[in-house]
């Protein structure tokens, strides 16, 4: 698929998705079910959830050891400025 190197076409897709999901609550799922099915339906899935994390763990185990960064000052990790930059940018979208 061409479009799916850029990254803005998969911005749109999570959007649309958001919204998709917006709208779906109110108009199908509450009507549906009451809070304490709508509870165990979320109870499940988390549940659910929780099951195939589980189960992908043997497969992160056999991976085996990263190579180490090319660049020796990558090897050191970010500085404090930089998580600090990173964590005001992410204050941004939500000010």
């Amino acid at each position: 698929m061409p479009a799916a190197r850029d990254p803005y076409f998969l911005y749109a897709a999570s959007n649309l998705g958001s919204f998709a999901g917006l709208l779906c609550y109110p108009l199908l799922l509450e009507p549906a079910a009451d809070l304490p099915a709508q509870a165990d339906l979320w109870r499940w899935a988390y549940l659910g959830l929780i099951v195939l994390t589980a189960l992908c763990l043997p497969f992160h185990s056999r991976s085996g050891p990263t190579a180490a960064p090319q660049r020796p000052e990558l090897a050191s990790g970010p500085t404090w400025g930089e998580r600090g930059r990173w964590v005001l940018l992410a204050l941004v979208p939500s000010s």
